[in-house]
């Protein structure tokens, strides 16, 4: 899944602007959205995670596990 660690939340879409056309170009599967983390909330990592999960990225990530774990 995209990460983006960002210093000003104005870059809060960048990773879906473009980290992930740039994953996909370079063959990537990209099924949620990207984390974006300002470098302020780094000490807070743990929240900012279960808030991306919450959000529907643990739904995408399961199903990526289970496409995986079948080949």
């Amino acid at each position: 899944m995209p990460l983006v660690v960002s210093g000003n939340p104005a870059h809060a879409l960048a990773g879906e602007v473009h980290l992930r056309p740039l994953l996909v170009e370079l063959g990537a599967i990209v099924p949620a959205r990207s984390l974006t983390v300002l470098d302020s909330q780094l000490a807070d990592l743990d929240d900012a995670v279960d808030r991306w999960l919450a959000g529907g990225a643990a739904d995408a990530l399961a199903t990526v596990l289970a496409v995986g774990a079948s080949r």
